[in-house]
């Protein structure tokens, strides 16, 4: 099912759109919690005709025409392959502990019948690797000795050890069925991960069906990550983006947002793991986890399912924020339907699967927001009222709520006028300035987002032979969100929507040459296309109050234009992004060796469309008190606005403009749409030597190359390159605008070529029975940078330019337009091009990366119970930073340029001084430590209860100086760091920091009258409970002052003395805003009297020692508990019916969060909190054959 994400525009500054489950109608820009995404999309049934079978190319041809080509790509490639598939690895021995050498082990698939062959080496050892993840009957035999049989569940990319003791003449006449899924100790690999299998995925409650809802149920991961990316966890330590997401061992990525790219229905899903720490050399491109998913396929028998999920807001409750305001529950419906089946079309030979689903939400919710009153509007300059004549028209159905006077918000601390100003004189203690209004709109009220989607996939798997296997799979999403999902607004015009069509082909084929090498080849296409277009109104400037998400007592600000939650961020956007893979595996056993290696090559196409400031950004103000006043007198203090340069670059001295500079009215707006390549490789080698039975060592190198994106028509990409000099600031300024071809590194930015990374592990088998082990490791895990980042560069000039402009820096005034052109607007004659931003990525920016390390105890308690203690950490290098050098004052405080000492309005020359304002750069500043202690539980039908159960307890710290590139929590008053030349001043908590965290998951098939005949067993047996509980303490937050925050950037709050950093738990109520609470009261706590002795403004340092530490503060805890409750009843032999009640907060839990955007003492003195939450519950029924 599609899913929404706000693109950044790279702007003056930004926020963010956080993700919503189905349970919650928080405000996301505040709560900023991906939660799962409603069901992405999947999948088309892959129809395979006798003609294949009948093909008259031997299978010797065949493995040729498509194997041995793929093994040119070892040297040249990235390797992810195998990455899907697992292993059997084990010890054969006599009864007196001697190994035996030549003995046959026979693994069969006890699904499909598949055979694969080996026998043990002179040390007894065996190894059959590439093993899709099933259920597999190991048989040994030597002469002498009678045959042993196990049972054994091999995991996707899981590595089971499995050792066989012989006896001389008895024979074995039962099968030994070892430890399941979750329960097996890990004596061969040092990774730490957890496997969500087949049971847990569709038995498990998920409120969207949506598989990777199921990841928060691992340890050492936080879901309290601001961005959305990856599944929307960060993932030990590390953020969001630097996950990678696998399906069937493929990268299943966006790589513009670094999301999720392809989904599929749950039924489809055979199982997956989150690896969160500790990955071995074939994994690439993570620096954080990996979620690595495995689809299902057909087997000897047929299977399926036909369902139907349904969710109506009569079952559900209303939420707290609702009920508070007096608003009635919304109405909902979702229904989520569909049917998987798979089975043989030649019995041990050929198999298929398929499933179709198909999502309906009708839904609505209630927005709470603040417009300004027609008193105000009519009290305002002409070019306030001109812009809300044009643009102003509110929606019909508003309901208004309330009034608030300037008197109210004096009475709440955060008097919107400053002392003698125009705003102070106007406006009396009892003049109406905002209507407290609310009104419905297309959004989840519980049901999920609005929207049609159909979603399939289908799977074909050919046993060709005993040596070679393949299969394809294919899987296609298409849906449409509804207008007013994507950004609504109260004015007419201003909803927008999302179509998305999206494609992945994936082909595998496996060989066995002999018992020791087998190969792996892997063809995927990946098609991925989301469109979120224009509404009603034209391109139009969005006013905002300020360069972060406003508030007033609590409640969202809007001004009209598109996006009016969301400074920052841009539509339309989309377009198709074309990914191309191509992978080679190679597995050779030699000895105590098992060597690894391989590559691939992938190609994107990213053909992206873009409007960044298409929908110029207008901001009156960077103080509440600034906004105001300039909102009476119809003048804003930032404007950015997108225009085509028509070739040419801003004045270097607008005094005297010359023809190289003056553009032709009308002005028009640029091209937005690019089509950029990337081409990226990595090979990898990984060796598994098994030293002695009880020790492992794992040793491996990777190498991976991300690309450099350049467009199609290199000229259409510049970047600004700096110059010569004794020292940054003096680089900074000498440097200039180039396209491409004319660039000194003809590149946007130079090629990275070290990225080297090492994976280094132990498994010690401590008494050598299998149930005890010793692990750990360190390895290195390199992020790639998401496109969004780097597709931002099309912003610059010669070919676009960002109008980005200061009043009383750049020009001295700039009134409220309705123009998209700004200050160029017109229809005939010339103007010269004044000062543009650029976005820039630095020349020398190097790939990220982060240092990973883990040490492991794991101990089977008893049968099928698994205690483990797990140490992580991680140490972030050159993560990716995004902020602005070039600030208003860098030039007087850096490079001493002379001005009038302490007047703003004098020293605000910028490092590099004509031509270019904001320069938004792209870099390596950004870092983090992690630690992390994490208590896991696992039980799988322990002592024949019928209860299967996952605990995780995480005690973790993280540290960094920017928790995520675009500094999209709603928390973040300034882009990037506070200052961009002392990267450590911001050193503090993570944004997604939680120091404790316990979640446990489970299913219980209650054991009651199992024994039981006739009606009693149907209605008394078969009944499941399958419960998610999770707690954790409160995120972290910052409190800023921007008082003498003249033009962009907010410093910290100065203490007067200690503060406190976290709130009561139960807040008293806020007397201005229902459902919203006084956290914490900071009046005579701080002292906003900090200026820089030269520019005038907070916005330099050195700052004194009492400015407070980047989220010093924290916020409330949360807990939910969802159940699941289900009764299965057998009809005939092979159908059973299934009827569930899944509840979803099911004790209607309200949880608290603090207000971020608020937190600012230059306008509150006091920290908000608001509660939300509802009970949601589900029905469904499902068919089982």
């Amino acid at each position: 099912m599609p899913t929404r994400m706000t693109v950044r525009g790279g702007g003056l500054l930004t926020s963010s759109r956080g993700w919503r489950s189905g349970a919650s109608s928080t405000v996301a820009s505040e709560r900023a919690d991906f939660s799962a995404r409603e069901g992405w999309s999947l999948a088309r049934h892959l129809a395979m005709g006798r003609e294949m079978m009948r093909d008259r190319w031997s299978k010797r041809h065949l493995v040729r025409w498509f194997a041995i080509p793929l093994l040119i790509l070892v040297g040249i490639g990235l390797a992810r392959a195998q990455t899907e598939t697992g292993q059997i690895v084990g010890v054969v021995m006599d009864p007196n502990g001697a190994v035996i050498p030549g003995a046959t082990v026979t693994v069969r698939s006890v699904v499909t019948g598949a055979e694969r062959r080996t026998t043990t080496d002179q040390m007894g050892n065996y190894v059959v690797t590439n093993l899709l993840p099933a259920v597999y009957e190991v048989t040994v035999e030597a002469p002498g000795f009678a045959p042993a049989k196990r049972r054994v569940q091999v995991t996707v990319g899981s590595r089971v050890a499995l050792d066989f003791t012989l006896e001389v003449g008895r024979p074995v006449e039962e099968i030994e069925v070892v430890a399941e899924a979750g329960t097996l100790v890990n004596t061969e690999t040092q990774t730490i991960a957890q496997v969500i299998d087949s049971r847990k995925i569709v038995e498990l409650p998920t409120l969207t069906r949506n598989p990777y809802a199921l990841v928060v149920t691992a340890g050492n991961i936080s879901p309290a990550d601001p961005t959305g990316r990856g599944v929307g966890v960060a993932i030990n330590g590390q953020r969001a983006a630097g996950t990678n997401v696998l399906l069937d061992g493929a990268a299943n990525n966006d790589e513009f947002v670094a999301a999720v790219g392809q989904s599929i229905p749950l039924d489809a899903v055979q199982e997956f793991s989150v690896i969160t720490n500790n990955f071995t050399a074939e994994y690439g491109r993570a620096s954080a986890g990996i979620v690595n998913v495995a689809t299902k396929s057909g087997t000897n028998e047929f299977h399926g399912t036909v369902y139907e999920f349904n969710r109506v807001s009569a079952a559900a409750s209303n939420s707290f924020q609702n009920n508070a305001n007096g608003i009635e529950k919304p109405v909902f419906t979702r229904n989520q339907f569909g049917y998987s089946i798979g089975g043989p079309v030649k019995k041990d030979k050929l198999f298929f699967f398929q499933s179709t689903e198909w999502i309906r939400v009708r839904s609505a919710a209630t927005r709470f927001v603040l417009v300004p009153t027609e008193q105000f509007i009519g009290a305002a300059a002409p070019a306030t009222r001109n812009f809300f004549q044009r643009y102003g028209t509110l929606k019909p159905g508003l309901v208004r709520l309330a009034t608030i006077t300037r008197q109210d918000l004096i009475a709440a601390g955060a008097d919107p006028c400053a002392p003698g100003s125009v705003c102070d004189r106007t406006l009396g203690p009892t003049f109406p300035i905002f209507y407290r209004v609310s009104y419905n709109r297309p959004s989840n009220s519980g049901g999920g987002d609005p929207q049609n989607t159909t979603d399939l996939i289908g799977r074909v798997d050919w046993n060709i032979s005993e040596r070679t296997q393949f299969y394809a799979r294919y899987a296609l999403e298409k849906g449409e969100l509804f207008k007013g999902v994507v950004s609504d607004s109260p004015y007419q015009g201003f909803d927008t929507g999302q179509e998305t069509t999206n494609n992945s082909l994936l082909l595998s084929l496996t060989h066995t040459w002999s018992p020791r090498l087998i190969t792996q080849s892997k063809l995927v296409y990946n098609r991925l296309n989301t469109v979120q277009p224009l509404a009603e109104q034209p391109s139009s400037p969005t006013l905002f109050f300020r360069t972060v998400t406003t508030r007033f007592l609590g409640t969202l600000a809007a001004l009209p234009g598109y996006l009016p939650f969301n400074p920052g961020s841009g539509i339309p956007f989309g377009g198709p992004q074309n990914y191309a893979q191509a992978y080679q595996d190679v597995s050779y056993v030699a000895g105590g060796h098992q060597f690894r290696f391989g590559g691939s090559y992938v190609y994107i196409q990213d053909n992206r469309t873009f409007g960044a400031y298409q929908n110029p950004s207008a901001t009156l103000g960077a103080t509440i008190q600034q906004a105001m006043e300039n909102f009476l007198r119809g003048e804003l203090r930032q404007f950015a606005s997108a225009i085509d340069p028509q070739g040419k670059f801003p004045c270097r001295n607008p005094a005297q403009p010359d023809p190289t500079c003056i553009v032709t009215l009308p002005v028009r707006q640029p091209n937005f749409s690019r089509s950029n390549r990337y081409h990226e490789f990595a090979v990898y080698f990984q060796d598994s030597w098994r030293t002695t039975r009880r020790l492992t060592l794992n040793l491996g190198m990777r190498w991976e190359y991300f690309g450099v994106q350049h467009n199609k028509d290199p000229r259409l990409d510049s970047n600004y390159y700096d110059g010569g000099g004794g020292n940054i600031f003096q680089r900074i300024r000498n440097g200039d605008v180039a396209i491409v071809p004319l660039s000194p590194i003809r590149g946007l930015w130079k090629k990275d070529w070290n990225n080297f990374a090492p994976r280094l592990g132990f498994a010690w088998d401590l008494f050598g029975d299998g149930k005890t082990s010793l692990r750990g490791g360190y390895g290195i895990g390199y992020e790639r940078n998401f496109g969004n980042v780097t597709f931002n560069v099309i912003q610059n000039p010669p070919n676009y330019a960002v109008i980005a402009l200061i009043a009383g820096v750049d020009v001295p005034s700039i009134p409220i337009p309705t123009d998209v052109a700004g200050p160029l607007a017109g229809t005939t004659g010339t103007k010269a091009l004044p000062p543009v931003s650029l976005r820039n990525v630095d020349a020398n920016i190097r790939t990220a990366f982060a240092h990973l390390w883990s040490l492991t105890f794991e101990r089977e308690v008893v049968r099928n119970l698994v205690f483990a203690l797990e140490y992580s950490g991680s140490k972030g290098v050159d993560l990716y930073s995004l902020e602005n050098p070039n600030r208003a004052g860098a030039g007087n405080v850096y490079l001493g340029d002379p001005c009038q000492v302490g007047n703003p309005l004098s020293c605000n020359t910028r490092l590099r001084q004509t031509q270019y304002t904001f320069l938004n750069r792209r870099g390596n500043n950004a870092f983090s430590n992690h630690n992390a202690l994490n208590v896991r539980v696992t039980g799988n039908n322990v002592g024949g209860s019928g209860l299967t159960f996952v605990a995780n307890y995480t005690w973790g710290h993280t540290i960094d100086n920017l928790s995520s590139t675009f500094s999209e929590s709603a928390n973040n008053f300034n882009l990037g760091l506070l200052d961009p030349f002392d990267p450590r001043l911001d050193r503090g908590n993570a944004d997604f920091d939680v120091r404790h965290r316990f979640v446990i998951s489970g299913i219980w098939d209650i054991p009651f009258a199992r024994n039981a005949q006739g009606v009693a067993r149907r209605v008394l047996h078969g009944w499941t409970i399958a419960p998610i509980f999770s707690a954790s303490t409160g995120t972290p937050f910052t409190v800023f002052d921007c008082t003498n925050a003249f033009f962009e950037v907010c410093p910290r709050m100065f203490a007067t003395g200690p503060v406190p950093r976290t709130g009561p738990d139960n807040p008293p109520a806020d007397p201005t805003t229902p459902g919203t609470f006084t956290y914490l009261n900071l009046a005579g706590r701080f002292d906003s009297s900090y200026v820089h002795p030269i520019t005038g403004t907070s916005e330099f340092g050195p700052y004194p020692a009492s400015m407070t530490g980047r989220n010093l503060f924290r916020g409330p805890g949360s807990w939910v508990l969802d159940v699941g409750i289900y009764k299965t009843t057998a009809i005939t032999e092979r159908f059973s019916l299934q009827f569930r009640a899944e509840l979803y907060n099911a004790f209607n839990h309200a949880n608290a969060f603090v207000l971020g955007s608020e937190a600012d003492v230059s306008s509150t003195e006091t920290i908000r909190t608001q509660k939300d939450g509802r009970r949601n519950v589900q029905f469904a029924v499902k068919l089982i054959f």
